[in-house]
């Protein structure tokens, strides 16, 4: 039974991976965790919990996979990094 919640909690985080990296693909700019929030309610009828995706997205920033933190609890896509930069040095 254990085997079998754990390989559904992975897929899970995996499945949100792709749906953040959607989610911040089309913003093309930084959101934070309550707009990630707010979107994949809108877009994917999911309702997250901010504590569990606040440790996914710090996971994967941590294995430097795909996300980058860019404030308090703001997070963005490494792809994107360096637009991110030029945004905040407009801002």
């Amino acid at each position: 039974a254990c085997v079998n919640t754990c390989v559904q909690y992975t897929r899970f985080i995996n499945d949100l991976g792709v749906r953040n990296i959607s989610i911040l693909r089309s913003s093309r700019r930084p959101l934070h965790v309550t707009e990630i929030i707010e979107q994949c309610r809108e877009k994917y009828d999911i309702e997250l919990y901010r504590e569990s995706i606040v440790s996914a997205l710090l996971k994967k920033i941590n294995r430097m996979d795909r996300f980058v933190k860019t404030g308090p609890n703001t997070f963005g896509l490494s792809e994107y990094r360096d637009l991110y930069r030029s945004l905040k040095q407009e801002g």
